[in-house]
């Protein structure tokens, strides 16, 4: 056997990894200074610690108690630790961290003895480049106490923004807040203020405690419009003095004038069931069908299920099981997938209620929709 050519060697790349970050700051904070105040301290490093771009946070503290332990402080990079993630799942998978363990740390000690604090480096090194700048810092950029009062005083005074952040910056040169900063402190002030109630609710009670329009009773018609990433948004609402059709068609022709291109027009509207308002969408938007909200359908026939379906006694079903199942069952219909769907579940719906004719009878006239009419349907 004749012998074959060497082959070549298959060479197989090793990726370099690159060197490991080391940083080394602890020089700026040695320091022989003895401060009699702990705070005075902290804010001696925190400068320091702002002057190099990066930030500091108290990890731990403790003012010794009843007298037995030693009163001390821990100072941390704000990227020391590492990241655990909560219990809650969040909505956002595609969340990322600044902790990276970084090593850095100081250690304060308080001397019974001369009554002062004096601060040590325990260890100098940052694993991770610095920042280039702190403006908009997560940590840096947060508000103090006195500037949080501030900012929420100027929000109630209406204020804007810019002249909020111009102000701060000019009481406190190195204030690094940024604009994003702001707007989330103004938010979280307004949430705070309007309690558990949302915009719409918070802004109908102040106009009720002005008495804008509860002099003569008003009704409030409100429109609000439902996004593909099923979050709904307010697109008007409009005073009206009764629930009758002139009055609801004068509400949905100004909520057709703001419509600019007809190509745009709603394909549904869907109602709380009030006849009035389905009777009229027809004539102002023939082009949108009057569908009425799930909510609602759920609400009512939840509460008609309890009210006229009754167990004799004697039957070995109990009451509430028949409950659960019809909900369950009717809550298969609304959801069904295609029209086909829908009326091979109607007709069984239909069949389990023969028992309950007065429910039947209720959720047919109210809810019901044939396949074959266009109109009102879920």
């Amino acid at each position: 056997m004749e012998d074959q050519p060497p082959q070549p060697l298959d060479i197989v790349p090793v990726p370099v990894q690159p060197p490991p970050i080391s940083i080394d700051t602890g020089h700026y904070f040695a320091t022989a200074a003895k401060e009699d105040s702990i705070d005075a301290l902290i804010k001696w490093a925190k400068n320091v610690a702002q002057k190099l771009k990066f930030t500091i946070i108290v990890r731990r503290s403790d003012n010794g108690g009843d007298k037995s332990r030693k009163p001390f402080f821990v100072l941390e990079c704000e990227r020391s630790g590492k990241y655990v993630p909560p219990k809650k799942k969040l909505k956002v998978d595609s969340t990322g961290t600044r902790k990276c363990g970084c090593p850095f740390r100081l250690c304060g000690y308080y001397a019974k003895e001369t009554k002062l604090w004096h601060m040590t480096v325990v260890n100098d090194i940052h694993n991770h480049e610095l920042d280039t700048e702190l403006e908009g810092h997560l940590v840096a950029g947060r508000l103090k106490p006195e500037e949080k009062l501030l900012v929420n005083e100027m929000t109630k005074n209406l204020v804007s923004p810019r002249n909020i952040i111009s102000t701060l910056k000019d009481r406190d040169p190195e204030n690094t807040m940024s604009s994003k900063q702001c707007y989330n402190a103004r938010y979280k002030y307004k949430a705070k203020m309007r309690a558990s109630m949302s915009e719409m609710q918070h802004m109908f009670k102040h106009l009720s405690d002005n008495k804008y329009f509860f002099k003569y009773r008003s009704l409030v018609d409100e429109g609000v419009g439902f996004t593909s990433t099923e979050r709904t948004y307010n697109v008007g609402f409009a005073w009206l003095t009764n629930e009758k059709e002139d009055n609801f068609i004068w509400a949905l022709q100004q909520l057709r004038s703001l419509v600019r291109n007809e190509g745009s027009l709603p394909k549904v509207i869907l109602t709380d069931r009030d006849t009035a308002l389905m009777n009229v969408v027809g004539q102002v938007f023939p082009t949108s069908a009057a569908m009425v909200c799930r909510v609602h359908i759920e609400k009512n026939v939840g509460s008609k299920i309890n009210e006229l379906v009754k167990v004799r006694q004697g039957e070995e079903v109990k009451e509430e099981i028949v409950w659960a199942n019809l909900e369950k069952f009717f809550m298969h219909l609304l959801y069904s997938d295609t029209i086909g769907v829908y009326g091979d579940r109607l007709m069984e719906f239909r069949e389990l209620c023969k028992k309950w004719p007065r429910l039947l009878r209720y959720i047919e006239e109210t809810n019901f929709y044939e396949p074959s009419i266009r109109g009102t349907n879920f």
